[in-house]
């Protein structure tokens, strides 16, 4: 079960900086045309990005990122194809039969015949991906470039919006933490209003307050029971036990 992050933003201005930070707040395909907060509004993950992450094109990023001239070993097989179906015993017959010395050898050999990389766990197409992704971006997948931009991995589940002209105060869920980077970007770009952040992370149990005005951050953070357990039920009604 994810580690799920109850959200509450709140944003105070005139009606005309409200309305220049909408865009950059909610998503341009919101559901049956309601609001909904995206964080890609404010920062796009690029779509070279939003690939898979899977363990066959990790093992095979790693072998596209050694030296081709790196010679070969046994130990180095054994401990990379470590996948219960990788079938590292035939592999060692057929490197040894092929006579395959380099890193460089092994990855010509397995891209003349598909099969092989399926049958030894691997994926080349998908890991040269994430070594270009990496390199470009320094990160191989959509989900390490959410930890870094907006903090959690996951885009925001909305809960309710409430838009009062001037205040816009919006209560979200997310999986695994609190988008604290994406907030405090959100602050950085608008720093002319009032900005407050409440969270509390409901596995973790811990919450927090970030408040932000005059360009300047204030921060709380919680994690005795009993002040959590206040702070959740004050700010989110939530009660310890109740339901995601």
């Amino acid at each position: 079960m994810p580690d799920w992050c109850k959200n509450k933003l709140t944003v105070c201005g005139s009606e005309a900086e409200i309305d220049a930070i909408k865009p950059f707040l909610f998503g341009k395909h919101s559901r049956a045309g309601e609001l909904e907060v995206d964080f890609n509004a404010l920062e796009v993950c690029p779509e070279s990005l939003s690939i898979p992450f899977t363990d066959d094109a990790t093992r095979a990023q790693i072998l596209l990122m050694l030296p081709e001239d790196t010679p070969l070993r046994e130990s180095f097989i054994q401990g990379h194809f470590n996948d219960e179906d990788a079938n590292v015993a035939h592999l060692l017959m057929e490197i040894k039969h092929h006579n395959i010395k380099t890193i460089g050898e092994l990855i010509k050999w397995f891209m003349e015949d598909n099969e092989r990389e399926f049958k030894h766990c691997l994926d080349l197409k998908l890991g040269r991906q994430y070594v270009a992704n990496l390199i470009q971006f320094g990160q191989e997948t959509c989900h390490d470039w959410h930890e870094k931009h907006w903090g959690t991995n996951l885009n925001a589940e909305t809960r309710l919006i409430d838009d009062e002209g001037k205040e816009v105060i919006c209560f979200f869920d997310t999986t695994c933490s609190e988008p604290k980077v994406w907030f405090e970007l959100l602050c950085q770009r608008f720093p002319h209003v009032e900005w407050v952040f409440e969270y509390f992370s409901i596995n973790g149990f811990y919450a927090g307050k970030i408040h932000f005005k005059d360009k300047i951050f204030s921060y709380q953070y919680f994690s005795e029971y009993s002040e959590v357990g206040n702070f959740a039920y004050d700010v989110f009604d939530y009660i310890d036990g109740d339901e995601k």
